[in-house]
């Protein structure tokens, strides 16, 4: 694993606590977010969503195949 996955991590948990977070809060944020994936997982394997991705992201990515295409 690679030190960015622990940077998005970490702007996650300072966006949802702010700074220096209590350890209860520490550990009542890490309770939520993993029962978020495991919601997530099971939309995926249902196949009620593929992924999330941003808006920005979508149109670059458009932008990046049209032109792969020509």
């Amino acid at each position: 694993m690679n030190n960015f996955i622990f940077l998005g991590w970490h702007r996650r948990l300072n966006r949802r606590t702010g700074c220096a977070p209590p350890l209860y809060i520490l550990i009542r944020s890490n309770h939520e977010e993993a029962m978020e994936v495991d919601n997530m997982i099971a939309l995926v394997n249902e196949q009620q969503i593929q992924r999330i991705q941003r808006k920005a992201s979508r149109s670059v990515q458009a932008k990046l195949f049209a032109v792969w295409e020509e």
